[in-house]
């Protein structure tokens, strides 16, 4: 497999419907979504490609395949082509679908495909209730597809060592991070520059309810502390339950500042129970009048490689 190519936060986008039409409309609606990052940034920047380009996409991260077969055209020919194979028999009982593949033509890529037979099956396959789901299996797919290119360049394997045989736990890490700890009361700060990530990790030794107001507290302890007075603005802030690493948990997406210092920026955090350990990985970005969407995901592909050792 070949390594894949452009950012994170595009996707190419293959369909036999009209890009200005409904299913168009529903890609962009779900995928191009605007998300708070200290202003509005689209979650995705989507690429619709005729499929006569599809040889100079074919090695991008992210790729969709939205497709009628009842066309019979150049696109279902090369979709049944495709998933030759991949899909289970999906293909045979004609009958509506999506289908994630990973590594379909690269390592690390994630492929999301979409297929029905006629447009509007292929409309409800993205309807209002399936729209959430779909976007937040695309960013998971994409943040485990991170894992295979985030360290192409290279690997802070010293700090994930220590992380491992100090306390327990580790999690991968590109190079130009930094470690410090606040043993005392179990959290560790990983810090980069250009642009500013920061990744917090505390855990304590007892399971702690999957309740947000039961882990709100301590989660904002550990910022104010380990950041001088960073806060999270619970105006621009969401939480949901999700999962991690096929564990059920709580998910934070919204905004940190810091009256001290007059700065803010996005954050995201993960809270979970691990065996007889809670956990709470919190990732942070500081770049100011930068994009920060990409920034955001690959923070999160940190976050995919996070192991307790057993």
């Amino acid at each position: 497999h070949s390594w894949p190519v452009c950012h994170n936060h595009e996707i190419s986008i293959f369909t036999n419907q009209a890009r200005e039409g409904p299913i168009g409309d529903r890609l962009r609606a779900i995928f191009a979504r605007p998300i708070e990052v200290v202003g509005k940034e689209p979650a995705f920047r989507l690429d619709f490609v005729p499929l006569s380009k599809f040889g100079v996409h074919r090695f991008v991260k992210l790729q969709i395949v939205a497709v009628d077969m009842s066309e019979r055209d150049a696109l279902a020919r090369r979709t049944r082509d495709w998933l030759n194979d991949r899909d289970g028999g999906l293909l045979d009982r004609k009958e509506p679908f999506k289908l994630f593949v990973q590594d379909l033509w690269a390592s690390g890529q994630t492929t999301l495909f979409l297929v029905a037979w006629s447009r509007q099956d292929l409309q409800n396959l993205m309807g209002e209730d399936q729209a959430e789901r779909l976007y937040r299996e695309l960013e998971e797919s994409a943040a485990r597809g991170l894992t295979k290119t985030l360290f192409a360049l290279g690997e802070s394997k010293e700090i994930s060592a220590e992380l491992a045989r100090d306390y327990g736990w580790t999690l991968r890490l590109v190079p130009g991070f930094f470690a410090s700890a606040d043993a005392q009361n179990q959290v560790v700060k990983l810090n980069a520059d250009e642009p500013v990530r920061l990744i917090l990790v505390g855990w304590k030794d007892q399971p702690i309810p999957l309740d947000p107001r039961e882990w709100e507290p301590w989660r904002g302890e550990i910022l104010f502390r380990m950041n001088d007075g960073d806060f999270i603005e619970p105006s621009r802030t969401s939480v949901f339950t999700t999962e991690f690493q096929g564990r059920p948990a709580l998910k934070w997406e919204g905004v940190w500042q810091n009256e001290k210092y007059v700065i803010g920026g996005p954050f995201r955090a993960y809270a979970f129970n691990h065996g007889p350990r809670a956990y709470c990985l919190i990732g942070q970005v500081y770049a100011p009048g930068n994009p920060k969407v990409n920034t955001l995901r690959q923070l999160e592909g940190l976050f995919a490689t996070f192991e307790v050792l057993e």
